[in-house]
């Protein structure tokens, strides 16, 4: 989304992030564009050049994930004309400097199903007013850094079929070498949407066309079959959940630290199971975990779980890291011998507050969707699930969510890559 700043404005937050060393390039240009708006900045809906709301901002206008933040509220003391037609009309929403219209930044407005980035409901009247949710305006990245995953790379761990296999007693659809990632409730998740293999399984109450509102990204590590390394440990790091809603260009942090919990998951159901598992947090603040050959259980890892505005995603995507390091630093390097592998996901629940024994039959929840199978490595490998169309679509399009939304559950991986999430 492109958004538009006043020329002198512009020029002069270009040349302070030319002037910043790398790392700070991107502050020292959204931190120049906020002072030179200065304290209470003006917010103006404009149709073809007047002003049809407005509202000003107290204080300076915040800076979130290198993007201007608008918080959402009801614009109580704002000024309109009555009955502006959303449908007619050259829409724009603009941040002005208090007294001076020449310094600004604005982007694309109109009404929702327009594809412009900022979306108006209906028309605006004096007796409705405007009720806003959080917008961003999104500033350029000039800091450069060096980073393991891509934008490609997640767009492959949906769309290419497994790496490898892992070695488990049952067939799994997901565990087969002709598998691709799947999205299964995607960015409408409700429950009527599940296909009859996620109903067989769900409890009756869930499967209404109410939004389920709360996320849980997860991830699995398997033994691969020829597994031998008894010096070998996992580690993982940067477990990360980024999500994009319809109504703002930004990719929101939903996690954004190491938050990370282990346990003991059977082969079976991939459900939790006793057991004690040999892991530690090193110095850098990741997680290392022994697991042994031929293992009885797999290990599942869950990150940051918060609820979620379910009723506006337009793309959820989550990713770790992972790589196989020395155990004992005393005894000889057998990672050569390491078979291990692990593939990516996440789950929806109706609420935060509902275990997952209430929600399915032996708490085997349908999910959001997963990723590929991966093999881990000497080196770190990002692992990633995202709700993309390049894979397997396994919910029921035709059925309509409490909100009057249906259709694809996803976002394609062309518009993905052209606005990709953060990436570390």
């Amino acid at each position: 989304m492109a958004v538009r700043v006043s020329t002198t404005m512009h020029t002069a937050a270009v040349a302070a992030a030319a002037g910043a060393a790398n790392g700070a390039k991107n502050a020292a240009f959204s931190g120049n564009i906020q002072t030179t708006l200065g304290a209470n900045p003006v917010v103006k809906l404009n149709r073809n050049g007047s002003t049809v709301a407005s509202k000003a901002l107290v204080g300076s206008i915040p800076i979130v994930s290198n993007a201007f933040k608008i918080s959402a509220n009801a614009w109580a003391n704002t000024t309109t004309s009555a009955d502006a037609d959303i449908d007619t009309g050259t829409w724009v929403i603009r941040v002005e400097k208090a007294g001076d219209s020449t310094i600004y930044l604005e982007g694309d407005l109109g009404k929702t199903g327009s594809g412009r980035p900022y979306l108006l409901t209906g028309d605006i009247t004096d007796a409705l007013g405007v009720s806003q949710q959080d917008l961003y305006f999104q500033c350029p990245a000039f800091d450069t850094t060096s980073t393991v995953n891509t934008a490609q790379e997640i767009v492959d761990d949906m769309g290419l079929t497994n790496e490898v296999v892992a070695n488990l007693p049952f067939s799994y659809g997901w565990n087969l070498l002709t598998s691709t990632g799947k999205v299964v409730m995607g960015t409408i998740p409700s429950g009527n949407r599940l296909t009859q293999s996620g109903k067989d399984v769900t409890f009756d109450q869930w499967e209404t066309d109410a939004y389920w509102e709360a996320y849980i990204p997860w991830w699995i590590l398997y033994e691969q079959a020829g597994n031998t390394a008894t010096n070998t440990k996992i580690e993982l790091r940067w477990p990360r959940t980024y999500i994009k809603y319809r109504n703002s260009s930004v990719w929101q942090t939903f996690q954004g630290d190491n938050e990370m919990f282990h346990f003991q998951a059977n082969k079976q159901g991939i459900t939790s199971q006793p057991g004690t598992l040999d892991l530690i947090l090193n110095g850098d603040g990741n997680t290392e975990i022994y697991f042994p050959p031929n293992s009885s259980f797999v290990i599942h890892g869950i990150g940051g779980s918060d609820v979620i505005n379910s009723v506006d995603i337009e793309c959820i995507f989550s990713t770790i890291q992972a790589r196989l390091i020395v155990r004992n630093a005393a005894l000889p390097d057998d990672r050569a011998n390491a078979r291990f592998c692990i593939h990516a996901g996440a789950d929806y629940y109706p609420n935060i507050s509902v275990p997952a024994n209430q929600v399915a039959q032996d708490s085997i929840i349908p999910g959001a969707g997963l990723g590929r199978m991966k093999r881990i490595t000497a080196a770190w490998r990002a692992v990633n699930f995202a709700t993309l169309t390049n894979c397997e679509q396994a919910y029921v399009a035709s059925e309509v969510a409490e909100d009057g939304r249906s259709g694809v559950a996803a976002m394609s991986s062309a518009a993905f890559l052209l606005n990709p999430p953060p990436l570390v």
